[in-house]
């Protein structure tokens, strides 16, 4: 099992969080560093757009600031949303980047899911959302550049196209066992290329800070903009229930029980995790030395 850790988005004012941008960045930097120290393969960057947070929007930019103060460790984004810029000026500055940092940076691409995210003054409009990744992997294919791609995947059918195209995929930390189950199968079953690799996010809590953090995030992600069939689920009675089901999913206990936890994504088939132990724009150095030593990680750092 391969490793990372995130997600950085850089949120200010925050509960529990950093006061300003300044203090943000410079938090952001320093849980980096830490990884780099502890062997972690990746930092993963986050970015939304239209958030009252000032959560990230150019995470592409936010990884290079990274990049310049690492030296080995990887910095990926997971997700940029391809839905906002244009396939080749994305295209471009990613391959960019990569060349720049030797390889180290890998694009995570998505086609993001809030309306309010894709939608300009220019016009557009939901239907974006359809078209954003595949006009994107015709434009990397075109550009053809040597880094990884990870594509955000929740539908079998974007599974398949990923790995069709020879491309990493990265699961959701709301994705349940099953389901894990089912599009690794469906993703390995369509692989064309020498490397395949399903990823997942996964929220990982190794303390009752982070644990209260991750509690407070999604209730308030969920109360605020969480919709079915286009309406928002706190108007349909269903937050509450959702609230519920996405806990359920994170790691968090004794460091024993949260390595049990992660272990079953590796005997589901996953091969790299991606755990998200940043939360509301919170980026805490102690909390990755308190990871390493949940005994399934230290394994995998030391493997």
């Amino acid at each position: 099992m391969r490793v990372g850790v995130g997600l950085l988005t850089y949120e200010a004012g925050m509960p529990g969080g950093p006061t300003g941008w300044p203090e943000a960045y410079r938090a952001a930097t320093e849980f980096a560093l830490t990884a780099e120290a502890l062997g972690f393969e990746h930092v993963w960057v986050s970015e939304h757009h239209a958030w009252y947070t000032g959560y990230c929007p150019a995470a592409v930019v936010a990884s290079a600031a990274l990049l310049a103060r690492t030296s080995t460790i990887g910095v990926a984004t997971g997700i940029v949303n391809a839905s906002v810029r244009p396939p080749a000026e994305l295209a471009a500055s990613a391959h960019q980047l990569s060349v720049d940092s030797a390889g180290r940076f890998e694009l995570g691409i998505g086609r993001g899911y809030r309306v309010l995210e894709t939608t300009t003054p220019g016009g557009r409009e939901r239907q974006a959302l359809a078209r954003a990744v595949p006009d994107f992997l015709e434009e990397w294919d075109r550009l053809r550049p040597r880094t990884p791609l990870w594509v955000a995947a929740t539908a079998r059918a974007a599974v398949r196209r990923a790995a069709a195209a020879g491309h990493r995929i990265l699961l959701a930390p709301f994705t349940d066992r099953e389901r894990v189950r089912v599009l690794a199968g469906e993703y390995r079953d369509a692989y064309v290329g020498p490397d395949p690799c399903v990823g997942v996010l996964r929220d990982c809590c190794p303390d009752a800070d982070s644990a209260a953090m991750a509690a407070r995030m999604y209730r308030e992600e969920i109360s605020g903009w969480w919709a079915r069939d286009g309406k928002l689920l706190s108007e349909q009675g269903g937050a509450d229930d959702a609230l519920s089901a996405v806990l359920g999913r994170v790691a968090t206990g004794t460091a024993d029980e949260i390595s049990e936890r992660l272990a079953e994504d590796e005997a589901d088939g996953v091969d790299y995790l991606a755990l998200r132990v940043s939360f509301g724009g919170s980026a805490r150095s102690d909390q990755l030395q308190l990871l390493a030593e949940v005994p399934a990680v230290r394994s995998w750092l030391c493997g």
